[in-house]
């Protein structure tokens, strides 16, 4: 299929070529577009002799399989097993037929854009692939084409082969509809989002998505675990209930799904770093296992989607007199890092918006502990983990002005959110937050100079950070680690 759609790119850019030579006539045109014709119509038969293939075979050894899911009747596992393995032996074919169709849209210039109508043959051609994929197992790219707005415009009959060897008419748009039927009923998509996080953090997310309580006889969900095992290894044993963030995010990084994980991408408006997928996961409820302290959690008013925000560390002040440096240096004392520098910080509420995926509900008091980080008027300390945006900087008691801590990723230009001049914007590279003596006086020159208030006095709404918050508790075991309950309307377990 592959040397099919090369000597068909070659005959159409030589047909391009030709058409734009002065005085040629324009049935070059006509030409390039039954060019596009003839090989589009050439897809659609390799997805129909595939689909009648796969039907053929499933209807010969597997008569009851899908009608035991739609009726929720048990099956064997080792015949769900022997299923997934045998229908495996098709995904490959099918996807090189769905990059085929896809790169053919591309390259020819007949990309429909979004909101605009395919053609019937085009429309077909979806469906016999989402249907396929569906029958193969692979609901998650099923359910990814089926997301398409103008998938059922159109009802389709084709005609098939049967097993009797006969041809007969299949209601293709009908029997699709029934399949969509039953992904959705059987499967949650939840959504992860997550902040401050740089494309190089997140494969390295260091977090479990727990599923405690799930239907384990569902025979669809048996389904589900025998098809996806090898990509999470942690689900559909008896005592398995979870799967590894890292495991997440390669299910994503393996094939390019255009709908189920649209906005994946990471967003760098207003230097946000937030990015969004879309999780196909069986019906239940869920909660965020942390294993690492640099991570905050929330369950967002929305219980399909999963928070996930990146903090960043103190690593302590540096002294950038020049001078000083120098004449410690000829006296041989290194020490270029004070921590008695007396430095603390107040939190704002500059910049909450509906942006902040950590924003709760006042009435809710054990939430705002567990998640809001508020500092104390003691001195910062090596190793405090911060939250991303506007606080008020004290010295020894002394207010010097407001800062926000803007999250620089290699060598992009790193730019603030806050519109206020008298704000100084801080730079926190890799997530390690340093204070230097230049920023220190910065602040207060940029508070002088556009300042309109006096914030010398400290709010009263502290908490002290000697004692760490739930939430930035590393666990070692995890019955220890911090749990963000989500899924079925239901709130965070107390």
């Amino acid at each position: 299929m592959k040397f099919r759609w090369h000597l068909v790119l070659i005959a159409l850019t030589l047909s391009t070529l030709f058409f734009s030579i002065p005085g040629v006539s324009a049935q070059s045109t006509d030409t390039v577009q039954e060019l596009k014709a003839s090989y589009l119509q050439s897809i659609y038969d390799d997805c129909r002799i595939f689909l009648e293939g796969i039907e053929l075979f499933i209807r010969r050894d597997y008569p009851k399989f899908w009608q035991n899911i739609d009726e929720e009747l048990p099956i064997p596992q080792n015949e769900i097993d022997r299923y997934s393995k045998e229908l495996k032996h098709f995904e490959g074919q099918l996807d090189a037929l769905f990059e085929e169709y896809v790169t053919f849209k591309s390259n020819s210039g007949n990309t429909a854009k979004e909101g605009t109508s395919f053609s019937n043959l085009e429309l077909q051609i979806y469906q016999m692939l989402a249907y396929s994929y569906m029958k193969t197992g692979d609901f998650a790219m099923s359910y990814d084409l089926l997301q398409n707005k103008n998938i059922f415009s159109q009802n389709f009959t084709i005609k098939l082969i049967d097993i009797e060897g006969n041809l007969k008419e299949f209601p293709l748009t009908l029997e699709l509809k029934k399949l969509f039927k039953i992904i959705s009923g059987n499967l949650n998509f939840l959504t992860l989002r997550l902040k401050y996080f740089f494309p190089s953090d997140i494969q390295y997310i260091n977090a479990y998505l727990n599923i405690p309580d799930y239907d384990h006889d569902s025979p669809f969900n048996k389904a589900y675990f025998s098809y996806y095992k090898g990509a999470f290894s942690g689900l559909g044993e008896k005592d398995e209930n979870n799967i590894h963030f890292s495991e997440i995010i390669h299910f994503f990084n393996r094939r390019e799904f255009k709908n189920v994980t649209k906005g994946a991408k990471i967003s760098q408006d207003n230097q946000q770093y937030i990015s969004s997928y879309k999780f196909p996961i069986i019906k239940g409820e869920y909660d965020i296992e942390l294993k690492d302290n640099t991570i905050l959690a929330a369950e967002s008013l929305d219980n399909n989607t999963l928070n996930l925000e990146r903090l960043c560390m103190f690593k302590g002040f540096v002294v950038t007199d020049f001078k000083r440096l120098k004449s410690d240096e000829r006296k041989n004392i290194k020490n270029d890092t004070l921590i008695s520098k007396g430095l603390y910080l107040e939190k704002t509420d500059l910049l909450s918006d509906d942006n902040d995926i950590m924003a709760t509900s006042k009435k809710d008091t054990k939430k705002r502990i567990l998640l809001d980080y508020e500092l104390s008027k003691d001195n910062l300390k090596i190793g405090e983990m911060l939250r991303y945006g506007v606080y008020r900087l004290f010295e020894q008691g002394k207010y010097l002005g407001m800062i926000e801590l803007v999250p620089c990723y290699k060598g992009e230009d790193c730019k603030k959110r806050s519109i206020d001049k008298s704000i100084t914007k801080v730079k926190v590279y890799n997530h390690e937050l340093i204070f230097y003596q230049d920023i220190l006086d910065a602040v207060q020159a940029n508070r002088r100079m556009f300042g309109k208030g006096n914030y010398s006095t400290p709010s009263n709404t502290k908490i002290d950070l000697d004692t760490p918050s739930e939430a930035t508790v590393q666990a070692d075991t995890p019955s220890d680690a911090p749990k963000v309950h989500v899924g079925r309307g239901c709130s965070p377990k107390r």
